[in-house]
């Protein structure tokens, strides 16, 4: 009988561990995936400046095509 009621509590044991290491993965997942959320949200800001700074360099060398253009029509 004796064996029976360590082998339960061992078991009973080894289920709580699991837990607790469910309890201790699912968080780490969760910081994992707020600091990929903080990543992905850097990222975003960091490309729409980009893709502005790419708007106005375009708009500045279709601004001197049209320039250079003149410049020919009147040589």
């Amino acid at each position: 009988m004796r064996c029976l009621e360590t082998s339960w509590v061992h078991l009973y044991n080894l289920d709580s561990l699991d837990m607790c290491g469910d309890k201790l993965v699912a968080r780490r997942l969760t910081l994992a995936k707020v600091d990929l959320q903080q990543r992905i949200g850097n990222e975003v800001k960091g490309n729409v400046k980009l893709q502005a700074s790419l708007e106005r360099r375009k708009q500045d060398l279709h601004k001197r095509q049209l320039e250079l253009e003149q410049e020919v029509l009147r040589l």
